[in-house]
């Protein structure tokens, strides 16, 4: 098969979970499949040493941009979107994502993570769309709700645990496919996502 897998994280070197989680990943695809690497460079990534990444990757493009930096939001705002501000589109990536399906066929995208999920969504028809979530959000939400006991702050844990609830439901209906690294996240997408009854499964580290 021929992949397009969507990374936040530029995963050379792999310095911290998520990029561990990408990189192996990315090995494991390469040894059966031609992938080809679409990622944000950011912080400690090292463009001069992802020669581990040639013999995986077919071919390796990135953005140079803090995506966190570049869709930072104040408190309120954060607050009051329906959607993880986060992972809002940035341009440059959604060009490079839509130049390189222009240009090319594949028979699945992979989006690492909710943040890189919009650029997936640009998929031509037919091509399999994937999920790789490292954690339910969901599930980290309603544990600090359940974990704060400070009134107005459990006011707010609740309305994110909600929102987040919500959000997740109408995002991982729109995949073909939604991965979990444990079966504690897989369990939280079947049973409390409202109205999802889509395909989970659990791709542990």
């Amino acid at each position: 098969m021929r992949i397009l897998f969507l990374a936040t994280w530029f995963p050379s070197p792999p310095d911290n979970g998520s990029k561990l989680r990408v990189y192996h990943l990315l090995r494991a695809l390469g040894q059966a499949h031609q992938v080809s690497l679409l990622s944000f460079a950011f912080a400690t990534a090292r463009l001069e040493d992802s020669a581990p990444l040639a013999q995986c990757c077919e071919q390796v493009n990135i953005v140079k941009i803090d995506p966190f930096a570049a869709n930072r939001a104040g408190a309120l705002r954060t607050f009051l979107s329906l959607r993880p501000v986060a992972s809002r589109r940035i341009e440059a990536m959604s060009q490079l994502v839509a130049g390189t399906i222009g240009s090319q066929t594949f028979d699945a995208m992979i989006a690492s993570t909710e943040m890189m999920a919009d650029y997936a969504l640009q998929r031509p028809p037919g091509t399999v769309n994937i999920l790789e979530e490292h954690n339910s959000m969901t599930r980290l939400m309603q544990e600090r709700y359940a974990d704060t006991v400070n009134p107005v702050q459990r006011a707010r844990c609740w309305a994110s645990w909600r929102k987040t609830r919500w959000y997740e439901a109408r995002l991982f209906r729109q995949f073909d496919l939604v991965t979990m690294v444990s079966p504690q996240d897989q369990a939280v997408c079947l049973s409390d996502l409202p109205g999802y009854h889509g395909q989970v499964e659990v791709v542990p580290n």
